[in-house]
């Protein structure tokens, strides 16, 4: 496990935090013309949830050896069958230039996604910042879950 995941698991341990599962991603090195490569840079990730209007919405925190963090969430986990495409993608698109720190995108697999980048040391992250971050995450779908809801059912 990488020093910045281990010393967010040693947080959350101490404060009695529970709600995450660890999945931690084994190292897969790659041989492409005779250079190896390290495929996932000690990638482990915190599995989670946010709760909103009685909806868990599946949450990660991405921890690898980079700078980043990633706290992604899924906040749509189908929307290949809406009807307006292009004004779901252009409210996607208005999100995003409304909202500094939160980025939206539409996934591969036709899900909503959230994401927000936590830079920092390669070696710890602040697990009180994590933890207030997903609580802003969480306030910030109060506040727009509707909205993505009726664009999702009109």
């Amino acid at each position: 496990m990488n020093l910045k995941a281990d010393s967010f698991k040693q947080y959350l341990a101490e404060k009695g935090i529970t709600y995450f599962r660890v999945e931690e991603i084994k190292n897969e090195i790659v041989e492409d013309n005779n250079a190896q490569t390290n495929n996932n840079n000690g990638r482990v990730t915190f599995h989670t949830y946010v709760k909103v209007f009685g909806q868990k919405l599946p949450a990660v925190v991405v921890i690898d050896d980079s700078i980043y963090t990633v706290v992604r969430v899924q906040v749509i986990p189908d929307v290949s069958f809406i009807k307006n495409k292009d004004e779901f993608v252009r409210c996607v698109n208005e999100m995003n230039i409304t909202y500094k720190a939160i980025k939206y995108y539409l996934g591969m697999d036709d899900a909503l996604y959230l994401d927000m980048y936590i830079p920092g040391s390669k070696n710890e992250l602040d697990g009180d910042l994590v933890i207030e971050l997903l609580s802003a995450i969480n306030s910030h779908l109060e506040q727009e879950y509707p909205n993505w809801m009726k664009l999702l059912w009109s």
